[in-house]
């Protein structure tokens, strides 16, 4: 779980081994907000959940590996406010895509 610029900025970057599929990378964010991820020195293909206040699933992204992952020129930036986003492993969420999907967590401090 991230919660600080400096955490959110690093991501899953670095990492070498492909996310099972029962692994992730959550990310809350204080107030929704329009976020934008990107793939900056990652080397494994992601798929990026956002789930807007309420906890509901708004968008969904595949992100590929960029062709130089040090300079990448793609930006997935969400179209609604959202509070969590979620990395997961390509096509984790792809059983569900017709579905409505609701995020139920709880956290305590900052």
């Amino acid at each position: 779980m991230v919660r600080t610029t400096e955490s959110r900025s690093k991501g899953l970057g670095g990492r070498s081994t492909p996310l099972k599929k029962d692994e992730s990378m959550l990310f809350l964010f204080d107030q929704a907000e329009t976020v934008s991820f990107w793939m900056k020195d990652t080397l494994i293909p992601l798929e990026l959940a956002l789930f807007d206040d309420s906890g509901k699933l708004s968008e969904l992204f595949e992100m590929p590996v960029e062709a130089d992952p040090k300079d990448p020129k793609y930006r997935y930036t969400a179209t609604h406010p959202a509070v969590v986003g979620l990395e997961l492993a390509p096509k984790s969420l792809e059983a569900l895509a017709h579905k409505t999907l609701t995020l139920c967590a709880s956290t305590t401090g900052k």
